[in-house]
């Protein structure tokens, strides 16, 4: 199965979290995974818009795509993804990470190269084009869109373990989402790091 992990950000977050990026990459090179960055500029806009337009840009040339918010870090870089991708290939389009409340999370997730995927993506990037939900987050569009378009969605909380909700789930990739200042971030995973010792 050909794979692909892409990850993004502006100069601020990778010159502030360069080893996050530098663990993606580990990750990749221990599971033959194509590492795909990409530049984004700083807008008005909230950056993590940006994975949706990623994610269509490289699916069509991958098997599956693994999108990755540039405030993750692979925790265990040897962690072998293969059985998670293959378990799920034929039987998903994406699989997401899920809050107790039933909202999926789409920030580090996995998606496969399905029309359904395809065209969930094409209605999420159509809907902010049009500015109909641009005020919106893209995961708060992605939770309306799937609601009338088919897609199969996989839930393993495995691939994005969310640091705020204190979900220690043996991860192998750990996501900031929401604490959002990459200093904040680094500070709190050098002390996870520090505390795991």
């Amino acid at each position: 199965m050909k794979v692909c992990l892409i990850t993004y950000a502006d100069y601020y977050f990778r010159s502030v979290l360069s080893s996050f990026e530098k663990s993606k990459i580990d990750f990749c090179r221990s599971n033959n995974i194509d590492f795909i960055f990409e530049s984004i500029k700083v807008s008005n806009e909230k950056t993590s818009w940006s994975k949706i337009d990623l994610i269509l840009k490289h699916i069509c040339m991958y098997d599956a795509v693994i999108i990755c918010d540039y405030d993750s870090v692979v925790i265990d870089t040897n962690y072998n993804i293969r059985p998670l991708l293959e378990k799920y290939k034929g039987l998903s389009d994406c699989v997401c990470a899920e809050l107790a409340n039933g909202f999926t999370l789409i920030g580090c997730s996995i998606w496969y190269n399905t029309l359904n995927s395809i065209n969930v993506l094409k209605r999420i990037r159509q809907l902010k084009i049009d500015g109909d939900m641009s005020f919106l987050a893209e995961e708060a569009v992605f939770n309306e869109v799937i609601k009338t378009l088919p897609l199969r969605i996989a839930i393993n909380n495995n691939v994005n373990t969310i640091y705020n909700l204190h979900n220690y789930d043996d991860p192998f990739l750990l996501h900031y989402a929401g604490v959002g200042n990459p200093f904040k971030i680094k500070q709190l995973e050098q002390e996870r790091q520090y505390n795991c010792r």
